[in-house]
């Protein structure tokens, strides 16, 4: 369907006046959002004064506790920072302490750990298993050794 000058410029049109309600509106529905926040917003120093509520806190999630301890797993370097479970690594067999860094720190799956090494990914997730379970112990000895 072919349409003339004045058909494509009426439709033009059209869509122009569209364009511009819709933006219109969109901007009346914003300006209404934005007074409806401001009737409900309380100032952080009105609750401070009434409530007796400390404005700001000091987190100490990132604060270094304990001696990080570094273990060098296929030439990469893992830094523990809990030192229990540094010490409770240490304990474990070479084997174990590589399966249970190259999992947990370095996020390789079984099967890339299997290649890796040679072996079947059941056998891996078999053997991690383990490194887990004495890995657990030690962790427990060292917790009724403090």
């Amino acid at each position: 369907m072919t349409y003339s000058k004045e058909q494509k410029e009426h439709i033009e049109f059209v869509f122009d006046v569209f364009c511009r309600v819709v933006l219109r509106h969109e901007l009346i529905d914003a300006v209404r959002e934005k007074q409806r926040r401001a009737q409900h917003k309380i100032s952080l120093d009105y609750l401070r004064d009434e409530k007796y509520f400390d404005v700001s806190t000091t987190d100490e999630y990132f604060v270094m506790q304990d001696k990080p301890i570094a273990f060098t797993v296929c030439n990469k370097t893992v830094i523990v920072d809990n030192e229990q479970l540094g010490e409770a690594l240490k304990r474990l067999t070479a084997a174990q302490r590589e399966l249970i860094l190259l999992h947990f720190f370095l996020c390789c799956t079984d099967e890339q750990i299997g290649k890796l090494y040679g072996r079947n990914r059941s056998t891996i997730q078999y053997r991690r298993s383990v490194a887990i379970k004495q890995l657990r112990k030690e962790m427990e000895s060292l917790k009724d050794e403090e």
